[in-house]
């Protein structure tokens, strides 16, 4: 085309040269213009056939990518809408189950301990020959229970059976639970002023514990975002203790069992290399008076400085003791927890629901109040009635 132009440009200086003895000119510019005008529109008609093509292409490809977006937002949608589902019956099905453990409460006035269980019952427990248990009624099934298309297991715990950290009373048996569990004895006796300190009103430090110019310093070394102050008050929650000075989630759940608790962790051990065996269980802020016929003998065998906890190990340990002599016991506890567990069936979602109830009014019009509740909880289950009881 510029070889055209050259050309044609060539020719009308030519032409222009020889206008004055010639007119014929004009003819042969026509003539030219005409097959450049006609050379560019073939080029051009090329052209438009090449870019419609790519066009076509692109609006192809961008058609496509917009349907496997399309389709894949559909696909996250519906998984999410499925696991949604199934989450809300998990979640109804572990109510289910704490609904159950509250009838239970209800309906029976005196519990037996069997096999590592602890189980409500309306009378006393009769034993026959074999040394087997003869129940007035059939106990209460809580593991696995079927319900639709899914399934939730209740247990049902004591809380009298822990030690309650809310009392003074019961302070030297956290110090001795502390040092049994495998803390040293200077970070016990740290952890028990400590805790002194948070719950008494005035501002005086003891020898070993914090106030409140610890806690502004150190709040980040327990997971705190921001400086807080001792609380002067009781505690109201076992995990409260992880605010507290000396307090580790290692020392609290157990050296390699943080994780259960919903805390990340390293290794088995903290920082300065310990292992502990963890007290979280062992605890409660609802528990009044520990009973010892109740009382797990990991708790018991932690107490070794208390006189009536290694008598009732001895007891248990008597080779003439066995479950026909360990008869009913009257309800004498009023608090107890709930752990329920819902799953749905052929998935993996699971929801725990764990209740801290109190049975009050009268043996013919009884009711039970919730005192803390835990919708979807983290942690281990709370341990049962006696695990070698």
């Amino acid at each position: 085309m510029k070889r055209r132009q050259r050309s044609l440009s060539h020719k009308v200086r030519t032409l222009g040269a020889g206008a004055e003895s010639s007119g014929s000119w004009i003819a042969g510019l026509r003539r030219e213009i005409g097959g450049l005008l006609q050379s560019m529109w073939r080029t051009s008609a090329n052209d438009r056939r090449g870019i419609a093509l790519l066009m076509t292409i692109w609006i192809m490809i961008l058609l496509t990518v917009m349907a496997l977006e399309f389709s894949f937002a559909k696909r996250v949608d519906l998984t999410v809408a499925v696991n949604f589902r199934d989450e809300m019956q998990a979640y109804y099905y572990a109510m289910a189950g704490v609904n159950m453990a509250m009838a239970e409460l209800l309906s029976k006035q005196h519990y037996f301990g069997s096999g590592g269980g602890l189980y409500f019952v309306a009378r006393q427990v009769k034993w026959d020959d074999a040394g087997d248990v003869e129940l007035d009624e059939a106990s209460p099934n809580r593991t696995d229970v079927q319900l639709g298309r899914g399934s939730f297991t209740y247990e049902l715990v004591d809380e009298r059976r822990k030690l309650d950290i809310r009392l003074s009373s019961n302070d030297d048996r956290f110090l001795d639970l502390l040092v049994n569990s495998g803390v040293d004895e200077m970070t016990a006796d740290t952890i028990l002023d400590s805790l002194k300190d948070w719950r008494d009103a005035d501002d005086t430090r003891r020898l070993n514990g914090a106030e409140d110019e610890y806690y502004q310093a150190n709040y980040e070394e327990h997971g705190m975002p921001e400086p807080y102050l001792a609380k002067n008050d009781q505690l109201d929650s076992v995990r409260e203790l992880l605010l507290i000075n000396g307090v580790t989630p290692e020392i609290l759940f157990g050296s390699g069992n943080i994780e259960n608790y919903g805390y990340r962790e390293e290794s088995g051990t903290d920082d300065d290399g310990d292992t502990y065996s963890g007290v979280y269980d062992l605890l409660t802020i609802w528990g009044s008076s520990l009973y010892y016929d109740t009382a797990s003998d990991e708790l018991l065998d932690g107490l070794t400085n208390d006189t009536r906890a290694q008598d009732e190990l001895d007891r248990r340990e008597d080779e003439d003791w066995n479950y026909q002599t360990a008869s009913t016991h009257p309800i004498t506890s009023s608090k107890f927890t709930i752990t329920s567990t819902g799953r749905v069936r052929n998935t993996e979602v699971a929801r725990t629901v764990v209740a801290v109830v109190r049975k009050v009014g009268t043996v013919r019009n009884p009711r039970v109040e919730i005192l803390e509740w835990h919708d979807n909880y983290v942690g281990s289950a709370y341990m049962q009635f006696g695990g070698e009881f």
